[in-house]
């Protein structure tokens, strides 16, 4: 199989690394957002 990207392990860490923070910020991002639609329609 060809390497399609010729990144080196370093890059493939980090870019490995970003995703999961990434993947962790926008889930409590869309947890955050629910909430505050629950709460908006409980107090209305």
């Amino acid at each position: 199989m060809k390497n399609k990207f010729n990144l080196t392990r370093e890059q493939n860490v980090f870019i490995a690394k970003r995703n999961i923070v990434d993947y962790i910020w926008k889930r409590a991002n869309l947890k955050g957002i629910c909430m505050n639609i629950i709460l908006m329609n409980r107090f209305k």
